[in-house]
């Protein structure tokens, strides 16, 4: 039961259940988890998404999906982020190898959204 609950949560979410000794005590801690408050989950959610990096070697397809899975869950909790907030964040969290074309993304009049 136990692995039934892992292989049915996202990957952000695992971290949150994969110690419990149970699968009583994972199904409490995903309780938890999503019936805190709206505004908890705001915050957590935002927090979440400020710290999304692109990792070194990872392709953009990947990097983008973990931020559009942050956006979708805040807009769940009715937080709707503004595109250009999210192209700010997208852009400010890419990789190294990328900044070239963050740099002639920057350079025009206006941003994408």
């Amino acid at each position: 039961m136990k692995q039934l609950i892992l292989d049915g949560v996202w990957d952000h979410v695992v971290s949150h259940i994969a110690d419990k000794d149970t699968s009583k005590q994972m199904w409490d801690a995903l309780v938890t988890l999503y019936q805190g408050t709206s505004m908890q989950q705001k915050i957590y959610l935002e927090e979440r998404l400020r710290l999304i990096q692109m990792q070194k070697g990872e392709g953009i397809d990947p990097f983008l999906t973990r931020i559009q899975e942050v956006r979708d869950q805040r807009s769940a909790v009715g937080e709707v982020a503004q595109s250009i907030e999210l192209v700010r964040l997208t852009l400010n969290s890419v990789s190294e190898d990328w900044q070239g074309f963050v740099q002639s993304i920057l350079g025009k009049d206006k941003l994408l959204d």
